[in-house]
């Protein structure tokens, strides 16, 4: 399939930085985490200093100001190499932020989403639980 019928020139140089982020980082330490049964601090860390936690978010409010198919990108490169990776991106994209991006107010969008965005690159994603009655 002929990549540039869907993806413009920046979606394949954001393909191309997630695949080679994946490939160098992720695979070599994804089972070595596995197998401990431990959280990838340090890679959680470096996706947040490549912008992967705010691709879809205004760059006003400190996302990168990519659109919803480079989000799919950075998921879909991820999950071809680790999918606890790719749902760590995409729980906190999908799950944490984009409730406030879609239906917060401006003051909620000002306050928080900073806070969950590129911009907060030393703070933990966002963390939530999901139960089940």
């Amino acid at each position: 399939m002929e990549d540039s019928l869907y993806f413009s020139d920046h979606h394949l140089q954001v393909r191309d930085m997630v695949r080679d982020f994946a490939r160098q980082v992720v695979k070599p330490s994804a089972r070595h985490y596995d197998l401990e049964s431990r959280f990838p601090w340090d890679n959680v860390k470096q996706m947040a200093d490549l912008g992967l936690f705010g691709i879809p978010w205004p760059e006003e409010l400190g996302g990168s100001g990519m659109d919803y198919l480079s989000y799919i990108i950075v998921i879909h490169e991820l999950a071809k190499v680790d999918a606890s990776h790719a749902i760590t991106v995409s729980a906190h994209t999908t799950l944490g932020t984009s409730p406030i991006v879609d239906f917060g107010t401006a003051e909620q969008k000002r306050r928080y989403v900073p806070l969950l965005a590129p911009e907060a690159r030393r703070r933990a994603p966002w963390s939530g639980a999901i139960t089940t009655s």
